[in-house]
């Protein structure tokens, strides 16, 4: 089937800091494909510095925004358009990108209105949701597909913070072919997503489209971290019917990460998770997602739930080891408090540092620069080592860090050890060996998603015990019920 490219060309506005821009806008995009909404960018004004371009209370710095209208009443919103490349040609400025949010449609406000929105959103498929088996029977002359399983069509279900109900689900779609059907089978399998909303919340579908983006984003982060897997992008129609005049939109997301990642999207579904799907789907996805919502640490679970997919798809051992390290370091330092993480009290410090200040000074010898350096490492010896900032960190939390290694391991000189691999690593640059580190990076990344779970609220006893990271970290024959906590072993 040839790809049905949809072109546009459109005048637009360049919209930053309270500014508007004229500009032309030549963009393209596959209407059946996922591929990002490209966009050639010709400002009206090349010579305006970056202070006009950059709407930093919004935007990153590579990204503008722009709104223009396309064929009559249908308009184009593209809040970030992500700047790939520029080039200047005389007077005339080109800038290239692609489009991380695009929104096109019948955007203008309307009224006060009785009518009914609809929202319906799809993703790649998720390994929360595995992929069924469907089989064609000959024998159904009328063309019937039927399923040779049982389909779980149980949804993961959330509500959102402003009362919008979301179902994550398998979505099925067939596509008939004339001739020979015995050996013929094509299927289109997605995730798809239904969002009840409230049309009286908002006054355009522009605004539903934008509330949307900022409340779906996160879950998205929160469902690929628990998948392991990367959703990088996603579609969605908004209609609203009932009003005076039909109103519909169409919005397409690109979370924007490399190339790999789409490919590893398309792997098979059977993987061992460390969660249950089964589990998310009687509730505990939706209690998950409110305590994020609601947690004081939001920003840094998102920014571990970005790193540890990032070291999911890395593709060598010290990529993923250096992606590992940047979680546990933000995992200890963000969740650790005054008493995880000093030996003593500030004013007994300050009198120790005062006293030891006057003994360096009066009994070394050193001269003043030696001083000078020995005195700006004293902060340091107010602080644990890391391996026990770990431990202690690990135990406010419920959790015990010899119950990520096997029964009857010596467990304490392992952890120093394994820390001691990480110290050189970022403070060397020593690289160790290569089976060391792999079993240092399936452990402490366990660490990191064990500690995420049990923040928002997962039943730890319901891990699922022939997850690979398990099953290497702890081993293969754990009692029912393990959950890292600090009670006896079994």
């Amino acid at each position: 089937m040839q790809e049905e490219i949809e072109k546009f060309l459109i005048r637009a506005n360049i919209i930053g800091n309270n500014k508007s821009m004229p500009t032309t806008v030549e963009g393209s995009y596959s209407r059946h494909g996922h591929d990002p909404v490209r966009c050639t960018v010709l400002p009206d004004n090349p010579t305006l510095g970056p202070d006009y371009w950059i709407k930093v209370d919004h935007h990153p710095y590579d990204c503008i925004e722009l709104e223009g209208a396309y064929g009559g009443d249908i308009q184009i919103w593209i809040p970030r358009l992500k700047i790939e490349s520029s080039l200047c040609r005389g007077d005339t400025l080109y800038l290239e990108g692609a489009a991380e949010l695009f929104v096109t449609g019948l955007l203008d406000e309307y009224e006060d209105t009785d009518g009914i929105i609809d929202v319906f959103l799809y993703t790649p498929r998720s390994r929360l949701l595995p992929t069924h088996m469907i089989g064609y029977e000959p024998d159904l002359v009328d063309g019937t597909i039927k399923a040779t399983d049982q389909l779980d069509q149980r949804a993961i279900c959330w509500t959102t913070s402003s009362g919008n109900d979301i179902e994550f689900c398998n979505e099925y779609a067939f596509r008939s072919r004339t001739g020979d059907f015995e050996n013929i089978l094509l299927r289109i399998q997605r995730c798809g997503l239904k969002i009840s909303v409230d049309p009286t919340s908002y006054n355009s579908l522009k605004a539903v489209a934008s509330d949307i983006w900022v409340k779906f984003d996160e879950a998205l982060w929160l469902l690929s971290f628990l998948g392991k897997q990367y959703i990088p992008w996603y579609r969605a129609s908004i209609t609203l019917e009932g009003d005076p005049r039909f109103r519909w939109a169409e919005v397409r997301r690109e979370v924007y990460l490399p190339d790999w990642s789409e490919i590893n999207v398309q792997k098979g579904a059977q993987f061992e998770l460390l969660v249950k799907p089964d589990v998310l789907k009687d509730g505990v996805f939706a209690e998950m997602f409110s305590a994020y919502e609601n947690s004081p640490n939001r920003k840094l679970i998102l920014s571990l739930i970005q790193t540890l997919l990032a070291s999911y798809e890395a593709y060598n051992v010290e990529n993923k080891l250096s992606l590992t390290y940047v979680a546990l370091e933000m995992l200890v330092s963000g969740l650790s408090d005054d008493k995880d993480t000093y030996i003593i009290g500030e004013a007994r410090f300050k009198e120790f540092e005062k006293q030891f200040k006057k003994f360096i000074k009066n009994e070394t010898g050193f001269g003043k620069d030696i001083r000078s350096a020995i005195y700006d490492k004293l902060r340091e010896l107010q602080r644990y080592s890391f391996h026990t900032r770990l431990g202690n960190m690990l135990i406010r939390h419920g959790l015990d860090i010899a119950k990520f290694w096997p029964p009857d391991f010596p467990t304490e000189k392992a952890g120093r050890q394994m820390i001691k691999r990480r110290n050189e690593y970022i403070h060397k640059g020593i690289v160790g060996d290569d089976s060391e580190l792999i079993a240092d990076i399936t452990r402490l990344r366990l660490i990191v998603e064990i500690v995420i779970l049990k923040i928002l609220g997962y039943p730890l006893k319901e891990i699922n015990r022939r997850n690979w990271d398990v099953h290497v970290a702890v081993g293969g024959n754990l009692p029912d019920g393990y959950d890292f906590g600090l009670s006896e072993r079994a």
